[in-house]
């Protein structure tokens, strides 16, 4: 993320600051623009005449490349000129006229290290510079990745300040409620670079405040709004109302990608919702936009259903069933976003009848058998230089316990998900239905001697968890387990040391079981969509061990929608439903499971790093195959 994911790439570069340009007389040909010669201080002129001269040549050359010239002739001839200044601001300025955010980031930085001191309008002007050539120059891989972030963040601040105390200036053609919005504009464009150096900080609170400020300024901030809203659904629990609110209010901001925004969205919903129904989706999704169009504030009162409602399920079940070739669609959202304070007219879609969205019942679920133990108080025990290889999957489902209450959906969410992975992409499955320990760890054994450096392999299980809160542990039970007898139990750091040394490429632990999240330890794992491709090769080419896990520490229900449990009915639809050829394990988590689990039950359900497992820098990635393989 953090990730500028709704980021326009317009040319910024075209001026140094948009309120500035607009507010400005137009210059005679042959002077130093005010924004040049102003704001530095009055001491600071002492310049010869041929100085002067030379400087003012390279100001009213229109060629870019040309004035590039004329002021590296300036620099070598007057490396100590007073009007330096001047001469980098000129510098960055051509720079920018060329698209090479390179140079420009190079001089504006120059600017501001100078010791020359500098007017308000003048560093302002360097600061947004910067930071806006930053955005497209960060490498996250850098050493000194963090720190580049934490100065970029500062300045981003620095500028939003400055732009709050600029006067107008005298010379100005614009009113002054134009003036105000040009610099309302350029306030929230640095509180949006704020907030996305904390979003790759992991400074989540902090990012929050920026963009919130940066829609206080401007409540058409595309940008601020889709991210604040995907913020708000990776909340725990997870904010949805004001998520989907949020996104809502992104979607008439980029007319381009529109169409692109309302079916992200759409598909949210539906996985929220447990719905396949598109058409009721749709009219929510059209509903929501318009509500979210009369007041960018949610009505206190305002949720989305949990649910369709009776007359709309009636209104979907006469629909065929698509095809078993087919898939639902689901598309993430489109990189780019609106120019600061920009917004587009958008057509008013022809609906049927729209579905309200009101009030959501504040009505808990009904009780489930529970997938978790709490021992007794008295017991208190893609890419060609990166292959992908062979996908193996190990599934194991234990609903018949020796000396545990049974479960109901365990083995028959281990097959239906083992089937899935076989059938439309290929792995080499493995399924145990009530396993022992033994059979258990000789399976995850047999992993280090039968697969490659390549390899990807998916271990899946669904039974009963245990957390031990003395111990601060947490465990799988296999069907031979005790809940007063820790022995045959299978602790978390046992599965740790057993994927450490699997030599295959990838390792994903999907754990639908109470305190699964205990393996893990948390950390944000960014997603890219405008770089998708590359982003994808990154995940192929790193080593990961990698959890998805139906909630933390913390019961988990067994039952749920379809004979299976929410969590893995959640899962087994988002691999069905998964549009793309390609795409992280992350991806189809967030797009199909976080918000769905959280939303049907009291569980919320994580994805991350197994903590000391090896893990590098990569994700699971999996791919679609037509032909079935084996199964055993």
């Amino acid at each position: 993320m953090r990730t500028r994911q709704l980021r326009a790439s317009y040319p910024w570069c075209a001026t140094a600051i948009v309120f500035l340009a607009i507010a400005r007389q137009p210059q005679a040909k042959a002077q130093l623009t005010p924004g040049i010669a102003r704001g530095i201080h009055a001491e600071q002129h002492a310049y010869t005449a041929a100085e002067y001269r030379q400087c003012q040549e390279a100001a009213a050359e229109k060629d870019a490349q040309r004035r590039i010239v004329l002021l590296d002739a300036f620099a070598a001839k007057y490396p100590d000129s007073t009007l330096m200044p001047q001469v980098l601001t000129l510098y960055y300025r051509a720079y920018m006229e060329l698209k090479d955010n390179r140079k420009a980031f190079e001089y504006a930085d120059k600017m501001l290290m100078l010791g020359a001191p500098l007017g308000p309008e003048s560093r302002l002007q360097a600061l947004y510079v910067r930071c806006k050539a930053f955005q497209d120059l960060f490498d996250p891989n850098a050493p000194d990745a963090n720190q580049q972030l934490t100065k970029n963040r500062y300045d981003a601040l620095e500028a939003f300040s400055l732009i709050a105390k600029l006067p107008k200036p005298s010379d100005s053609t614009a009113s002054d409620a134009q003036f105000l919005a040009n610099k309302k504009s350029a306030a929230s464009e640095m509180l949006d670079i704020a907030a996305d150096d904390d979003l790759k900080l992991q400074d989540f609170d902090s990012a929050e405040k920026e963009m919130k400020g940066a829609l206080l300024n401007n409540p058409a901030d595309g940008w601020a709004n889709y991210s604040l809203g995907v913020l708000d659904l990776k909340k725990t629990p997870p904010q949805v109302s004001e998520g989907f609110w949020l996104l809502a209010r992104a979607v008439p901001t980029r007319p381009d990608a529109e169409a692109a925004l309302r079916k992200y969205l759409r598909n949210l919903i539906m996985a929220y919702q447990h719905s396949s129904c598109e058409v009721a989706a749709e009219n929510e999704v059209s509903q929501l936009i318009r509500l979210t169009a009369a007041s960018p504030e949610r009505p206190a009162d305002f949720a989305v259903p949990t649910k369709l409602s009776p007359e709309l399920e009636r209104q979907c079940a006469p629909q065929a069933p698509p095809p078993a070739t087919a898939r639902a669609e689901n598309v993430r959202p489109p990189a780019p976003a609106p120019a600061a304070g920009a917004r587009a007219e958008r057509a008013s879609p022809v609906i049927p009848a729209p579905v309200a969205i009101v009030k959501a019942e504040n009505t808990p679920p009904a009780a489930a058998p529970r997938r978790g133990l709490t021992p007794e108080a008295p017991l208190q025990a893609t890419a060609a230089a990166h292959p992908m290889g062979r996908y193996y999957a190990l599934v194991i489902g234990i609903n018949n316990y020796l000396y545990a209450p049974k479960l109901k959906t365990a083995v028959t969410d281990a097959q239906a998900v083992a089937a899935v992975l076989r059938q439309q992409y290929g792995f080499d499955t493995r399924v145990l239905t009530n396993a022992t320990r033994e059979q258990i760890i000789h399976a995850l054994s047999d992993y280090r001697h039968t697969v490659d450096e390549n390899a990807n392999l998916l271990i899946y299980y669904a039974g009963h968890g245990i957390y031990d809160k003395d111990a601060d542990k947490t465990y799988w039970l296999p069907a031979d387990g005790e809940t007063h007898d820790s022995s045959n139990w299978i602790i978390a750091d046992e599965i740790t040391t057993d994927i450490k040394v699997i030599p295959a490429r990838h390792i994903l632990v999907i754990s639908d079981s109470c305190y699964s999240g205990g393996i893990t330890r948390s950390v944000d794992l960014a997603f890219t969509p405008q770089e998708r491709g590359r982003f994808l090769e990154k995940m192929i080419a790193g080593k990961s061990r990698t959890l998805m896990a139906s909630g933390g520490l913390e019961p988990v229900s067994d039952e749920g929608a379809g004979g299976h449990s929410v969590f893995a009915n959640a899962l087994i639809r988002g691999l069905t439903a998964e549009d793309d050829m390609t795409f992280s394990a992350e991806s189809l988590f967030e797009e199909f499971i976080r918000v769905s689990v959280a939303g049907q039950s009291e569980q919320t359900p994580l994805y991350t790093v197994i903590r000391n497992s090896g893990h590098d820098s990569g994700d699971f990635v999996f791919t679609r195959s037509n032909a079935n393989s084996s199964s055993h």
